[in-house]
């Protein structure tokens, strides 16, 4: 794992800005093709403050991975 990701993994739970921080290792893990990865943070990333960033992140991963319903459900 490159050091700027692993920085982005161990964002401490009390800082303010995690979610954007989560939505981010949501786009570099969409951009890798990590599809699981990339539905997970975004999901932590929602869970922490609902965003329209996450969700579509989300909704295109789920499309990726063939859950087509499940992103119907995000957007």
């Amino acid at each position: 794992m490159a050091p700027a990701l692993g920085a982005l993994v161990k964002v401490a739970p009390s800082n303010p800005a995690r979610w954007q921080a989560k939505t981010w290792l949501a786009r570099l893990n969409l951009n890798n093709g990590n599809y699981r990865a990339a539905i997970e943070a975004a999901r932590e990333s929602m869970q922490i403050v609902p965003n329209l960033g996450a969700a579509l992140i989300l909704a295109v991963a789920l499309v990726q991975m063939g859950e087509i319903e499940d992103a119907r459900r995000v957007m």
